[in-house]
């Protein structure tokens, strides 16, 4: 039989959690859909997050609300990293012109998306996730099983390649 603390502390849980949920569930989603751009994938990994927060709620009990509102959303994009990787929703089409590329000003978007065209499978993965879909270094980094670091430097040397063979153009 639960004795009454016992019973307290759930209601206290239960109540926080609640809390957490009414607080941030649409913050999760956005966050959620801004990476995944897909409303199920979306709905998902705010089930996952709050899934994870219900488990861990003890967590919670003692944090300062910017730490609960960071802790959330660190669950969050972790599980719209697990969906990117379990449905491999980035893979890139041979089509250049998948990206959007209005952000080079300077240059013309058709010189820019034959340049990117001539970048390798990698550089083209990483410089869409990257620009188009605003992961950052970090993240994709886990997508990929490699170091931020590295992600860098291939997306700097991609850059660069680009900046250089279009100077030469003109």
């Amino acid at each position: 039989m639960p004795t009454l603390e016992k019973e307290a502390d759930n209601t206290g849980n239960r109540d926080l959690f609640m809390q957490l949920y009414e607080r941030y569930n649409k913050l999760v989603y956005s966050l959620a859909y801004s990476k995944l751009r897909n409303q199920d994938l979306a709905e998902e990994c705010v089930q996952d997050t709050f899934l994870i927060a219900h488990k861990k709620i003890d967590l919670f009990e003692n944090m300062d609300e910017n730490y609960r509102r960071n802790l959330i959303c660190t669950i969050a994009r972790g599980k719209a990293v697990d969906s990117i990787r379990r449905e491999n929703i980035y893979e890139l089409s041979a089509e250049p012109t998948d990206f959007d590329i209005s952000f080079f000003d300077p240059f013309r978007s058709i010189d820019l998306s034959e340049q990117i065209g001539r970048l390798g499978d990698r550089e083209q993965t990483y410089i869409s996730l990257k620009f188009v879909n605003g992961f950052s270094n970090v993240e994709i980094a886990k997508m990929y099983k490699k170091s931020a670091s590295y992600i860098g430097r291939v997306i700097n040397g991609a850059l660069l390649k680009m900046k250089k063979e279009l100077e030469e153009e003109q």
